[in-house]
């Protein structure tokens, strides 16, 4: 639709900013565990999902990409965001 522009969907958990560190630290931990599961990685594959896990600091890169893809098609488009 847009040359040279790709937008996938993502699922992702989030807490509060004020979320005390140990305890994202132990979520991501937790939730690396059970995305590390063969039986839990089966389950998305079999529904034709592709599952690719990242741990924190991948998944702020990911979001601040996002961000900087859609802010570059928006002002293309000359939408103007609120």
């Amino acid at each position: 639709m847009f040359a040279g522009f790709d937008a996938e969907v993502w699922f992702g958990l989030l807490g509060p900013a004020s979320m005390p560190p140990e305890v994202a630290r132990r979520l991501e931990q937790e939730v690396l565990a059970v995305m590390a599961d063969k039986s839990v990685q089966k389950d998305f594959t079999d529904r034709l999902i592709s599952v690719q896990v990242l741990n924190a600091t991948q998944f702020e890169q990911q979001i601040a990409n996002d961000l900087k893809s859609w802010k570059q098609l928006a002002s293309q488009l000359n939408i103007k965001l609120d």
